[in-house]
């Protein structure tokens, strides 16, 4: 039987749009990202509402997304959407969501960069490339989200240096490249990268613009230096055994004497972690010391990581089994680990992950308490310095070398410790040069990187 006119119109009324937008704003707040991106097709005043990037942002911060706000580049936020116009937030989301189900079905492409003597450095979905050509060095800024590796920026050095280049570091808004005791430091702005000026960590110098040739040629050495991690406007450099912070605003140095022996640095936020041999201390960017873990002057520390909310390491003392410190950032409040045998940690949030030997284990802990606990196929090869051991996209857990093979690796659900799968990577893990929620960078040969990317 035909509908009449009156409930035709009926089944056309938007009661949304009578009413007001906070409250139908309310109303959307108790969608998933999934029915939000459903209702986006309805109308086109629907849509307007669920673009709205509050309700978004809630949703990234549910799922841990967008700690990091900046980025380089707005394109390599694109994604297939139904959106129209995208907010910023769900643009974050749906591209977080994509990542999180290529990881869960291992879905993956292969991306080689041919570059000759290359470091590399990822940010993001972002890779900077120093490598050398026509016999001079070359930075190139590479995007991992495209089929092929695209190339958004060359970077031209204002001045020829005659040496390799021995490290890179980047993030959203600085990118430095170590030349042996120099450090050559970018800006970003609008979504490109700029040179800002030449300095000399160790003897604490700063190149005067259009004086860098001289002043290069002068203090050049055979010293070493490289950014142990960039800090909004500081840039904490390794220079001999000397930590180094260099202010980018005020352009002066502030050298840390008590800091000797870096094993190393873990950034988050505004607060860096400092491992040494002996001790453990947590710094704001600028170098005012705020927290110092030294159980006692015999004791060691290894294996530092930190997530948003806490940091962990390992302390042994001499040659004996190490046990876990965990230290929670907002109370200094310290768990300890003794009864496993643990020998790699990793963070999600307060959640501490451990493997452990006899047997070889996967073990999730809270605040003390055992969430869960997996046995791991296969044993472990004791070979320190190329094992790796982190969380993926806040969600799983990644463990190479597994299966007693050094080319696989096994994924894991952080929430319960569900195994998803293992598989081989076709190279060993001593080839793996960087573990991110976007890729895994792998060198194969001396010339060659390749990218196995998720996004």
């Amino acid at each position: 039987m035909a509908a009449t006119r009156e409930e035709e119109q009926e089944s056309r009324f938007d009661l949304l749009a009578h009413l007001p937008k906070e409250l139908s704003l309310k109303i959307f707040t108790y969608l998933t990202g999934k029915e939000l991106s459903v209702v986006c097709k309805v109308s086109k005043n629907w849509r307007d509402l669920a673009n709205f990037n509050l309700l978004w942002k809630k949703l990234c911060i549910k799922e841990s997304i967008g700690q990091d706000t900046e980025f380089i580049t707005r394109e390599s936020l694109e994604v297939k959407s139904e959106l129209e116009p995208k907010c910023r937030w769900a643009q974050l989301y749906h591209e977080k969501m994509r990542l999180l189900s290529n990881w869960a079905e291992d879905k993956h492409i292969w991306l080689a960069l041919d570059k000759q003597k290359p470091s590399v450095d990822v940010y993001q979905n972002i890779l900077a490339v120093v490598h050398w050509t026509n016999d001079s060095p070359a930075v190139d800024i590479v995007d991992i989200t495209k089929i092929s590796l695209q190339q958004l920026q060359t970077l031209p050095l204002p001045f020829n240096i005659p040496r390799e280049p021995v490290g890179v570091c980047i993030n959203a808004s600085v990118l430095t490249v170590e030349f042996s005791n120099i450090s050559v430091i970018f800006v970003c702005n609008n979504g490109k990268f700029h040179y800002e000026i030449s300095v000399i960590p160790d003897l604490q110098i700063v190149c005067p613009l259009g004086q860098e040739p001289e002043f290069i040629e002068k203090y050049q050495s055979d010293n070493r230096c490289w950014t142990l991690c960039l800090a909004g406007r500081y840039i904490w450099y390794q220079a001999s055994s000397v930590v180094i912070i260099y202010d980018r605003t005020s352009k002066k140095f502030r050298k840390m004497d008590g800091i000797l022996q870096v094993v190393a640095v873990e950034l988050q936020g505004e607060l860096i972690v400092v491992q040494c041999p002996h001790s453990i201390q947590v710094f704001y960017g600028d170098g005012k010391l705020l927290y110092t873990y030294c159980a006692h002057s015999n004791l060691f520390y290894t294996g530092l990581v930190m997530s948003s909310t806490s940091f962990a390491f390992l302390q042994s003392e001499d040659f004996s089994d190490p046990h876990v410190v965990q230290v929670e950032l907002s109370t200094w409040q310290i768990y300890k680990e003794t009864t496993l045998k643990v020998y790699r940690i990793a963070l999600h949030k307060s959640m501490i992950l451990l493997l452990s030997q006899e047997p070889f284990s996967l073990t999730s802990i809270l605040q003390g308490e055992t969430k869960w606990n997996n046995l791991i196929r296969g044993t472990k090869y004791l070979r320190p310095g190329k094992d790796f051991f982190s969380v993926i996209c806040s969600r799983y857990v990644f463990v190479c070398p597994s299966l007693a093979r050094l080319d696989m690796f096994s994924l894991f659900d952080v929430n319960n410790g569900q195994h998803l799968y293992d598989t081989s990577l076709n190279t060993s893990s001593y080839n793996i040069q960087t573990v991110s929620d976007y890729c895994l960078v792998v060198h194969s040969k001396k010339t060659t990187i390749n990218i196995r990317s998720y996004v």
